[in-house]
């Protein structure tokens, strides 16, 4: 999986657990790239898969990136530090970043301390796996094309907008899907 993330600017347990987390995944494989407010990050928040951040942390300039992730439709993985030996507790009320997010495919937002960082990190990035879209090639014959380039047309619709819709309508339909979900 390909991984941004938004380093935190200060010293302490909770950069220390949170650093540890990285470099844990990075060992697991993940290509992870961090943010360097030098360089133009645009390239990397395009072909990442998820961005990782503190909210417990964040400052203006990680909120842009996360609502600029957030508006390229990539998965956004919130942390935030909980370690009740240092008395230091996540505050709901912290996280004006995530109460603006409306639509949570986007957003997973999870707790960590120092013991369960790994553990938090590789759960999280299983949901973030099960959030992602994937692509899909179909071939058609040519009088379905010819449907779709005259609906894409008509209801100003890409294509695959089309087809997405149609397949989400059977699979409301489609009772024996339903329930083997359950």
């Amino acid at each position: 999986m390909r991984i941004f993330v938004i380093p935190q600017k200060t010293n302490s347990n909770s950069t220390n657990a949170f650093s540890s987390g990285i470099s844990h995944l990075e060992t697991l494989g993940h290509s992870v790239t961090f943010y360097d407010s030098k360089k133009d990050y645009s390239k990397e928040l395009s072909n990442c898969d998820v961005v990782i951040y503190d909210s417990l942390l964040s400052d203006f300039n990680s909120g842009f990136i996360v609502s600029k992730a957030i508006s390229l439709k990539r998965i956004v993985l919130s942390l935030s530090f909980n370690d009740k030996a240092s008395k230091i507790k996540f505050d709901k009320d912290l996280k004006d970043i995530d109460k603006s997010i409306k639509d949570e495919k986007y957003l997973i937002s999870k707790e960590y301390n120092r013991d369960n960082v790994n553990d938090v990190l590789v759960k999280a990035l299983k949901d973030v796996s099960s959030k992602l879209d994937s692509k899909f090639i179909l071939i058609i014959p040519s009088e379905i094309d010819r449907y779709l380039t005259w609906a894409s047309e008509t209801k100003r619709l890409h294509k695959a907008q089309i087809v997405r819709e149609a397949l989400e309508s059977v699979m409301k339909k489609d009772r024996e899907y339903r329930d083997s979900l359950n």
